[in-house]
């Protein structure tokens, strides 16, 4: 049973990847998709053939985007200043190496930075710049002046430069766990995190006693994140409990409990995954099995308690899903989200 099954709405990223195009093609298309932020040109070598995949998540007017791509010369000219908005931008370095040179702006002095491996980067896209990078690996959070109106002198101050306090590396820590989590987060999910980046993003880039204390909820969404991934992982285990997950989350479990308050519990969680992951069992598959089968395959031992808990949260049997399936209806099946016009300029012009 595949894990993303189980989830109701798999939040879906917007993927570039430039293998699927020609090899002459190839850079003019990353050209393309990257314009609303920077213009990029490379020195062209024969038989050089360029290679980019960027993947993009809407975080509620943020972005988070991570890519693997060659190298380049980019700018930012002043025409792409006023047409696309002036986000900061956070950068975290996997691999390779960004050099950016900074123009003098309003409020904002002349400044150039270089980013290696492991650095976090701060920019501005208010400024206009210019610069190279070497192939490289990174992850990019952009985030909107609008929405850290308070923060906005000291996120200025820190514009176009390597930042390297403790505070740095946390947050450097933070967007390679939302990385490794955010691909099998539902849109549910997606949600809470977009609240949970804004209150990391001003704690550590503009801390003041309220930004610290807000800046608590980002952990334990990450670790709720994580405890749901192992619970729908460990579904057909009847056994499954709150010992098993906090061992394999690596918290407490009162941490535990309070990750899952707002659910209504560990255990109604639990429960809810179980019947969702039935669900989509008795509406979707192809071969049919009996209703008991499908109780047993989610963690239930009592056929009755079951049907029971299905009706309750449906508001129909498991038999009359099956049915409703059978001819033709949706029911409450599992729906995958995907803006088909998701763009990065669309969402760093639009959803600001």
């Amino acid at each position: 049973m595949k894990e993303r099954g189980l989830s109701s709405k798999i939040s879906i990223p917007d993927v570039f990847d430039s293998n699927q195009f020609e090899p002459a093609e190839r850079f003019e298309r990353w050209r393309e998709r990257i314009a609303p932020a920077f213009s990029m040109e490379r020195p062209i070598r024969p038989g050089d053939e360029y290679q980019a995949k960027h993947e993009v998540w809407d975080l509620g007017g943020m972005v988070f985007a991570r890519a693997d791509q060659n190298g380049g010369r980019f700018s930012r000219t002043e025409q792409m200043r006023r047409q696309s908005g002036d986000h900061w931008c956070v950068l975290y370095l996997k691999s390779g190496i960004d050099v950016a040179s900074a123009d003098q702006t309003a409020g904002m002095q002349e400044s150039i930075s270089t980013a290696r491996a492991g650095d976090l980067g701060f920019y501005s896209l208010a400024q206009t710049c210019r610069g190279v990078m070497r192939e490289m690996k990174a992850l990019t959070l952009y985030i909107p002046r609008e929405g850290f109106a308070k923060q906005a002198h000291d996120f200025d101050r820190l514009s176009n430069s390597i930042i390297s306090s403790p505070r740095a590396i946390v947050l450097g820590d933070y967007l390679q766990s939302l990385e490794r989590q955010i691909e099998n987060c539902s849109t549910a999910d997606i949600a809470a995190l977009g609240l949970a980046t804004r209150a990391m993003i001003a704690a550590c880039l503009s801390p003041t006693a309220d930004t610290v204390e807000d800046a608590e909820t980002p952990e334990l969404w990450l670790n709720r994140t994580k405890a749901g991934r192992y619970i729908r992982a460990h579904l057909g285990n009847p056994c499954l409990s709150p010992q098993h997950i906090c061992h394999s989350v690596g918290v407490s479990r009162s941490k535990l409990y309070r990750m899952f308050e707002s659910a209504g519990g560990v255990f109604r969680y639990i429960r809810q995954a179980r019947l969702h992951a039935a669900h989509k069992l008795l509406t979707e598959e192809q071969t049919a099995r009996r209703v008991g089968d499908v109780a047993v395959a989610v963690g239930f031992t009592d056929i009755s308690d079951f049907s029971r808990a299905f009706s309750r949260e449906f508001g129909y049997s498991p038999s009359q899903a099956r049915a409703n399936a059978s001819e033709g209806g949706s029911g409450l099946q599992a729906v995958e989200f995907r803006d088909p016009g998701a763009s990065l300029i669309s969402w760093l012009n639009g959803r600001a």
